[in-house]
This record gives structure tokens, sequence and C-alpha cells, in this order.
């Protein structure tokens, strides 16, 4: 079932502060690992450091109808078998940390 997760009030928050808010909400860990990879793809394509205040409706539709990243991860990596997000060891219920 959907949930609503309220994110922090009266500070900064970026597109990535706002995909980690919401993976630390996910109880299994095997659902933080498979939903990261997907979350990390749609903060790039929005631009993770972007303020999420920034971000309109019409860009999140682009970027969720938008085709693989597989080339673009190619482009950003030198080793493309790399993760471009993996679970942040640090944070307790997980998150999409960067993998370089």
């Amino acid at each position: 079932m959907p949930v609503v997760v309220q994110l922090p009030a009266g500070r900064y928050l970026t597109v990535r502060a706002a995909a980690d808010a919401f993976l630390d909400t996910l109880p299994n860990p095997d659902t933080v690992r498979a939903y990261a990879a997907g979350v990390g793809k749609i903060a790039l394509r929005l631009g993770k450091h972007r303020p999420l205040a920034a971000v309109a409706d019409d860009e999140i539709d682009e970027a969720l109808e938008a085709p693989s990243l597989s080339s673009t991860q190619a482009s950003l990596s030198k080793d493309p078998s790399l993760p471009l997000f993996q679970k942040d060891p640090s944070r307790s219920g997980g998150g999409c940390g960067d993998a370089g």
C-alpha cells in the first residue's frame, strides 16, 4: 500500500535527499536494494543536487517515462558495470549513496 512520506520542513532539500528519505521508509532491505537502482536513476535524470522545490511536475513525468539509463551510465562511469547508486552503509535504512 502506498505511503505518503513527510519530508523534513524548514531545510534545503535536494532531489537526492528526498530519494533517500523515501528509501528510508522501506522496511525490507531487499526492497531497498531493488528500488535504489530505479530511484537513483530518476534522481540522476532530475539532477541529484538540485533543490527538490525547483523540479517541475512535468520534469518528473519525463524522467519517469524516459528510456533506460544504461547508455548514460556507460558515459558517466569509467566502469559501466559499477552501479550509479548503491546502498550507503552509513545510513540505517539504506539509501542511494554514490558508487564513486
